[in-house]
């Protein structure tokens, strides 16, 4: 992972075979971000799909393999 900082934004790369969220929470800790907006573009060999169900409130997850477009990551940092 390398990021770089442009006035009070930060813009982060988050290099082939580097999870996502542990890379992001590995940024923050460097960072000492306490709120934040992410979004993203990029490329992942592996992903995981979560679902919802509310009749049952349960998760159900998937994991896909193969090359997969990130075409909108969008989230939140709140601490």
């Amino acid at each position: 992972m390398e990021y770089k900082k442009f006035d009070s934004r930060y813009v982060v790369r988050i290099d082939r075979g580097e999870e996502v969220v542990s890379s992001l929470k590995d940024f923050i800790r460097q960072t000492g971000i306490q709120l934040a907006q992410v979004e993203g573009i990029g490329a992942a060999d592996e992903i995981k799909i979560g679902h919802f169900f509310p009749e049952t409130k349960k998760y159900s997850s998937h994991t896909l393999t193969g090359a997969h477009e990130i075409t909108s990551l969008k989230g939140n940092i709140s601490r």
